[in-house]
């Protein structure tokens, strides 16, 4: 038995570790750059706690053995710690997209400090002219005051475009990082689906636990069917933007977001061009539908979806959720089998007798068609073979039994009517996995098609595949 002061020492530590606990995580998340930082560091002091509680731990484990507390401060003290690591690499993340803010204080001083220079050198908007030559210099500087009057609306302009690729930016960000966060989510239930805990013979006989357990993966599959359908969805709209910055295959359309003029170049907002080449990001070579090449600025220039890696990678979680659906299926499969051979074996003969004709009709329609519906693939399914067995000797039974005039109420027929509640939510949860698979196979060969042009695959629809095809 450890010394009181032991026991002060470790229920000291635990509180010590409860309250970083709690330390970090009510150490929020904030936007601006400025925030972010000041909560990285909180997030940084707090590890440096954290190291010193674990210095005491391991001195406590020493003191006192491998006991029952010792293992409740270890996990506690491993919990703190993973938590404190998540919220530093999260606030690490929103930092690196933060910083990004200071290169826009950068521009806006930027616009200032040439304004204000402009402003304070008076002579750079004096004339400079002689008396015999005095209208051709007032027109020159009125020519040049609005010249830098429509400089400074191309730049806000300009602005703009930044606006644009900055949203698309995020929402390509985003798209990834919710589809990687779903497939992460759906393995985790793979897993679960796999554990020796959902592997292990079914011994339960209340058919109100079977059917919760059935509602419980069907309702989690739906709504993950859900969040993959939105991330298919989101696939379409998502812009290509890693191929401004390394496009292999010249040339691809880009559409202009704003008017531009420059020497015999003219594009108007939305039209579309061809990219050349993009290596410089500040100059991008194009070629207008006029046939003229020049260089243009990469900001003003689209590259607008279909994005292959964004339809590759909706592919992906698409397949993911597949082989959650054959799984959960053939988990439910087993276990079901082994439920309703449980049922039908722990059946007393004498509940059974004098039921009443709609009944019996009811119960041996319920044990066929259950069969019919666990027939597994394989003909050497031991489990199967059990059911095959005792649904035998239950239908055996069931046809010896001489029916009554009034149905009878008993908890044997009570539990046979709840499985009958059982297999209607089966079927309609082997439904929702077959539309589902014939939806996305189908998906697959008449809407997803790959479009070739000889300078790389482009993703499509049907229609716009026909479109091409009649042009």
């Amino acid at each position: 038995m450890g010394t009181r002061r032991e026991t002060g020492s470790l229920e000291q530590c635990l509180g010590s570790i409860k309250d970083s606990q709690e330390t970090v995580q009510k150490i929020p998340f904030r936007h601006n750059f400025r925030g972010v930082k000041q909560e990285l560091e909180k997030v940084q002091e707090e590890t440096e706690k954290v190291n010193t509680l674990k210095r005491n731990i391991d001195e406590i484990c020493r003191s006192k053995g491998d006991t029952k507390e010792i293992k409740g401060l270890e996990t506690e003290y491993r919990v703190l710690e993973d938590q404190a690591l998540q919220k530093k690499r999260c606030l690490e993340t929103i930092l690196y997209v933060s910083e990004v803010e200071n290169l826009f204080q950068n521009v806006q001083s930027e616009f200032e400090d040439r304004a204000i220079y402009l402003t304070e050198r008076e002579q750079v908007f004096d004339s400079i002219f002689r008396n015999e030559h005095m209208e051709d210099s007032a027109r020159m500087h009125r020519d040049c005051v609005y010249a830098l009057r429509n400089t400074w609306t191309w730049l806000s302009t300009v602005s703009t475009c930044m606006e644009i690729h900055l949203q698309n930016a995020a929402e390509y960000q985003q798209f990834f990082h919710d589809s990687h966060y779903l497939v992460e989510d759906m393995q985790a239930f793979l897993h679960w689906l796999n554990s020796e805990n959902m592997r292990s013979r079914v011994e339960t006989d209340e058919p109100e636990t079977v059917i919760r357990h059935l509602r419980q993966v069907t309702n989690r599959l739906l709504d993950y069917q859900i969040r993959v359908e939105r991330i298919g969805e989101r696939s379409r709209n998502i812009y290509p933007i890693h191929l401004r910055k390394n496009l292999k295959d010249y040339p691809i359309k880009a559409r202009a977001l704003v008017d531009y003029e420059h020497n015999e170049v003219s594009i108007k907002e939305g039209e579309e061009c061809t990219v050349l080449d993009n290596s410089d990001s500040e100059a991008w070579q194009i070629r207008c539908k006029d046939g003229k090449e020049s260089e243009v600025p990469g900001v003003i220039l689209l590259i607008p979806p279909p994005d292959k890696k964004a339809y590759h990678e909706s592919q992906r979680v698409k397949d993911q959720l597949i082989i959650n659906w054959d799984t959960a299926m053939r988990r439910l499969q087993i276990q079901l089998t082994q439920y309703l051979t449980l049922s039908a074996q722990d059946t007393p003969e004498k509940e059974l007798h004098n039921i009443s004709s709609n009944q019996k009709a009811d119960l041996m329609k319920l044990i066929n068609e259950a069969v019919q519906l666990l027939r597994p693939p394989s003909t050497d399914d031991v489990d199967f073979k059990d059911l095959v067995v005792q649904s035998t000797n239950f239908r055996k039974v069931l046809s010896q039994v001489r029916p009554g005039e009034t149905d009878v109420k008993n908890l044997s027929i009570e539990t046979w009517q709840s499985n009958g509640k059982i297999f209607t939510l089966y079927k309609e949860f082997i439904t929702y996995a077959k539309t589902y698979k014939r939806a996305i196979s189908s998906s697959r060969e008449k809407t997803d098609l790959m479009l070739r042009n000889g300078k790389g695959p482009v993703y499509s629809s049907k229609a716009y595949f026909e479109r091409q095809v009649n042009s």
